[in-house]
């Protein structure tokens, strides 16, 4: 009984990451409400139809991934030359510049004492990267963490 109260405690969190619904804590689990949250969080995320070069536009799945991937080997797979960067344009996109002393303590060792308070700061159900392990579970580990220098 315990393993099973566990595990359904592990796909509970695993799902609350999926629907990033922040204030369904305690609500009533397996309920369709909750599920169809989650595939409707990832349908949100989806591009339907875009339009190409010529003003077309693209709905067909196929289309549309063939679309944007040409449109980012055209930027990213030519020479620089073919970049133009206009000043007036990076200075809106980037309104502010980092100070001597912002710039040399970006360059300063980060330590794990910096680490960790940014770490516990986090809530626990989120998650900080594409491996899916949730905050919370490095919470719990950081000592151990620590004990083998992997922070």
């Amino acid at each position: 009984m315990k393993e099973y109260v566990r595990l359904a405690e592990a796909e509970e969190s695993f799902l609350k990451q999926k629907s990033w619904l922040q204030w369904l804590n305690w609500g009533d689990k397996n309920s369709k409400f909750f599920f169809n949250s989650v595939k409707g969080f990832h349908n949100r995320n989806r591009i339907l139809f875009i339009h190409d070069d010529h003003g077309m536009c693209l709905t067909d799945a196929e289309e549309v991934k063939d679309t944007i991937v040409s449109y980012f080997q055209k930027i990213l797979g030519g020479s620089s030359s073919d970049i133009v960067l206009d000043s007036s344009m990076l200075s809106w996109v980037l309104p502010r510049r980092l100070s001597l002393s912002q710039s040399t303590s970006l360059d300063s060792l980060i330590t794990d004492e910096e680490i960790q308070k940014t770490l516990f700061s986090l809530k626990d159900n989120k998650a900080p990267g594409p491996n899916g392990f949730n905050v919370d579970l490095f919470k719990k580990s950081w000592s151990f963490l620590i004990l083998f220098n992997f922070a």
